[in-house]
């Protein structure tokens, strides 16, 4: 027959248990396949694409803000000097892998850590309010991209891996947002560029192409 301390000890176990199970979910790091052809631009996080806004004279659409136009600066916190081209918006759910990967290959040109609130993300003006890391990347060519890591939750955690003035190659692992948020990417207008992905697609930091140059 079972005693107290028997039962006691068995849910301390499996607590102690399912802690680890918990913590080895959502810290995994799976190896991914990284397209070897040229020109290409991949996803920088696991998830699924919520938006493509065109960006126009450093402004984007946003109907969440009374169908106004917003300057660009709002989202990145700073002037990366882009006046059009396409931003993208990815979720992660808390469910994803949660590390961030390189979407070219270049040099980090410069990195903004800018606190913010912790709102959810069914508030509409989240994505501009929140705390976030802003991780500007430059291609051999001389185009920049811009990868916006938000945190969501109160106890989500943005992670850097990367410093100013490194070298990165397509895919490499940049960051990590734990516990779900949004990551947002910025592409400036090139000739020939083409987003390949729309509304509603999934994607894989490092392995998805969501667009050519």
């Amino acid at each position: 027959m079972m005693t107290i301390i028997d039962l006691i000890l068995g849910g301390i176990i499996s607590l102690v248990v399912g802690a680890a199970v918990f913590i080895l979910f959502f810290d995994r790091d799976p190896e991914r396949p990284i397209p070897l052809e040229p020109r290409v631009i991949v996803s920088p996080a696991d998830g699924v694409i919520v938006y493509v806004r065109r960006i126009d004279g450093n402004a984007i659409p946003w109907s969440e803000k009374g169908g106004k136009r917003i300057n660009l600066v709002e989202l990145t916190k700073f002037d990366y000097g882009i006046s059009d081209g396409a931003v993208l918006g990815i979720y992660m759910s808390p469910f994803v892998v949660h590390v961030n990967r390189s979407p070219i290959a270049g040099q980090v040109t410069h990195i903004l850590r800018s606190p913010g609130k912790t709102m959810r993300m069914r508030n509409p003006v989240f994505e501009f309010e929140n705390r976030r890391t802003t991780i500007a990347l430059r291609h051999a060519s001389g185009f920049q991209t811009i990868v916006i890591q938000i945190g969501v939750f109160a106890i989500a955690r943005i992670d850097t891996f990367v410093s100013e003035g490194a070298k990165v190659k397509l895919g490499e692992r940049i960051g990590r947002v734990r516990m779900g948020s949004q990551v947002d990417l910025i592409i400036p207008q090139m000739p020939d560029l083409e987003i390949l992905v729309k509304e509603g697609d999934r994607v894989f930091a490092g392995s998805s192409i969501i667009a050519r140059f």
